[in-house]
């Protein structure tokens, strides 16, 4: 709404890292309803330490197959899949989109990663750093910019001999000076 009357719209760019996992046991027993639940055992499904090779994609690709599928059957505007740097993580990641429809997208998109691992007998964590020996941390990043509405031109673009446009300055500023609280 704030973007409103300016002329702008506000575009975002979703790149989302995550763990992959063979779910070995729920741990559903009842001594396991504990609060927090026992959390399940799982095991790996690539050694990692190698970004976008064959070889590590051929061990994850009958959970990625599946993913890809049942996410652009839920319309998710998927870009691209990849295996991410640490063991049994990947990276997805999301044509841009306005306003409000990235936010939803990740919210449906974490719902649905995790209820279509289970359903296969895997186990997706969103968790930055999960408690496991030897895991490395996943974040998600937003690419954000604006684009003049009407024309769709990149307001960031900076005039000749700049680095960014008046406008671009004044977003990074917005975003240092609510950096704490974001």
């Amino acid at each position: 709404q704030m973007l409103d009357g300016k002329g702008y719209d506000f575009v975002v760019g979703l790149e989302i890292e995550f763990h992959l996992l063979k779910l070995e046991d729920r741990k559903l027993s009842p001594e396991h309803a504990t609060q927090p639940a026992t959390p399940p055992d799982v095991s790996l499904l690539t050694h990692g330490f190698q970004y976008l090779t064959e070889n590590r994609m051929d061990e994850i690709d009958p959970i990625m197959q599946i993913l890809r599928r049942d996410l652009l059957d839920l319309g998710l505007p998927l870009r691209s899949m990849e295996v991410e740097y640490g063991p049994s993580q990947v990276e997805l990641t999301f044509h841009p989109g306005m306003g409000m429809e990235p936010a939803d997208n990740m919210v449906l998109f974490r719902g649905a990663v995790k209820q279509i691992c289970r359903r296969h007998g895997y186990h997706a964590t969103f968790m930055c750093r999960p408690g496991l020996p030897n895991i490395f941390s996943s974040g998600w990043h937003l690419h954000q910019s604006l684009v003049e509405r009407g024309t769709s031109n990149n307001a960031f673009m900076p005039a000749e001999g700049e680095i960014i446009s008046p406008i671009g300055k004044q977003f990074v500023a917005g975003l240092l000076d609510h950096a704490q609280a974001a």
